[in-house]
């Protein structure tokens, strides 16, 4: 990856025997290709960096993969999570019935796929999520 920068000759992971291995661990995770995912399927991959890409403002592939691959190590190794409603199935199983219910509402109202809708019609399908206004509703089945 080339990127102009103010300071050619610096290289951050030069530094990296003085940081924490957490730190370590994060930070260099990022220079190495994800090989595949472990728990996502490819249409949920397109969907997640559809939705990745509005919420965080950037459509650069280097930090779209990234995410989607912190998801799915995630996801992949359910770490366990600390409280959850009754009835409300554990994160990688809500979040791949998120995805789903975001294809269907795609569907539904636009008679295509979510990754095929241009960004406004992605936005507001978003804003009829956080408004629970989105249909078919029993896609989302207490979800919302």
């Amino acid at each position: 990856m080339n990127v102009k920068t103010r300071y050619p000759s610096f290289n951050v992971l030069d530094e990296k025997d003085e940081w924490d291995d957490h730190t370590q661990q994060i930070v260099t995770s990022r220079t190495h290709p994800i090989a595949g995912y472990q728990f996502l399927n490819e249409q949920e991959v397109e969907i997640l960096r559809y939705l990745c890409s509005l919420l965080v403002n950037d459509d650069s592939p280097d930090s779209l993969e990234f995410v989607i691959g912190h998801f799915d190590q995630i996801l992949y190794s359910s770490p366990g999570e600390g409280q959850r409603r009754a009835g409300v199935p554990a994160a990688p199983e809500l979040i791949r019935q998120g995805l789903k219910a975001i294809e269907q509402t795609s569907q539904h109202k636009y008679s295509v796929s979510f990754t095929e809708l241009n960004t406004e019609q992605q936005k507001q399908i978003i804003q009829d999520i956080s408004a629970a206004r989105v249909e078919p509703t029993e896609v989302w089945n207490g979800m919302l």
